[in-house]
């Protein structure tokens, strides 16, 4: 990242020298540069923004392969665009700036072979995050609800137990049993089940305070909460 960030200013550096020069010269050295060269520059300036825009999408989504070879892309159009100038007008702004700052460049530049008619590819971004062995990642489904019985169905207070009841869910099943309401029925499913009084609440939350809301507990419930909650005792 450190590298490109540097190699992405020196793209930046370049154009600063085109606008500098323009700004800087004399009269008669700016005319050389025309309105066309003006052009040239502001689309050059142009294309620099939406090809940074596009280089920092790249690594946002975690695509360094398609970034780095962007980035390279557009040193090369850089390079070319100011062989072409610095071919033009080889004693002007642009040429005695790089001959003071940097002479390697300026005899790179010189050298470059100008090809307009070249093909600029980037490899296609393949976030790293989506894909594994080549196949998209999907996140593992979620897990399923806690088994709370099937409370929506009337089963008439008969659900099989599917876990060993304790003492006191014993007497409670009896006591809803015998009265047997459209509210025990459900709570009677819900003790029976596997993981119904792990819910938030328990049982009696579910039944008497979510779908059946205000109704009253069977008579002996009370006498049921005395007994001890384990799975032994008065056997």
């Amino acid at each position: 990242m450190k590298t490109l960030m540097k190699v992405l200013g020196v793209i930046g550096l370049l154009i600063v020298a085109f606008v500098i020069g323009r700004s800087s010269a004399s009269e008669s050295a700016s005319a050389d540069f025309g309105e066309s060269i003006e052009f040239v520059q502001a689309e050059k300036v142009w294309h620099s923004l939406v090809a940074f825009r596009e280089v920092q999408a790249y690594f946002e989504v975690g695509c360094s392969p398609s970034a780095k070879k962007k980035v390279a892309n557009e040193i090369d159009i850089s390079l070319m665009f100011i062989a072409e100038h610095v071919r033009a007008h080889p004693h002007g702004t642009l040429a005695t700036m790089f001959a003071t700052r940097e002479p390697g460049l300026l005899e790179e530049v010189r050298g470059k072979t100008i090809d307009w008619n070249r093909t600029f590819t980037v490899p296609k971004c393949v976030p790293p995050e989506r894909v594994e062995r080549g196949a998209k990642i999907t996140p593992p489904p979620p897990p399923p609800p806690p088994d709370a019985g099937d409370f929506g169905t009337f089963h008439s207070c008969k659900a099989k137990p599917r876990r060993e009841l304790s003492v006191r869910e014993k007497c409670q099943i009896e006591e809803l049993s015998a009265r047997c309401t459209p509210a025990d029925d459900c709570l009677v499913s819900c003790i029976s089940s596997t993981q119904g009084q792990q819910v938030g609440g328990g049982c009696s939350h579910v039944c008497f305070f979510g779908l059946h809301r205000g109704e009253s507990k069977p008579p002996g419930w009370a006498e049921c909460d005395t007994l001890a909650d384990d799975k032994t005792a008065g056997n």
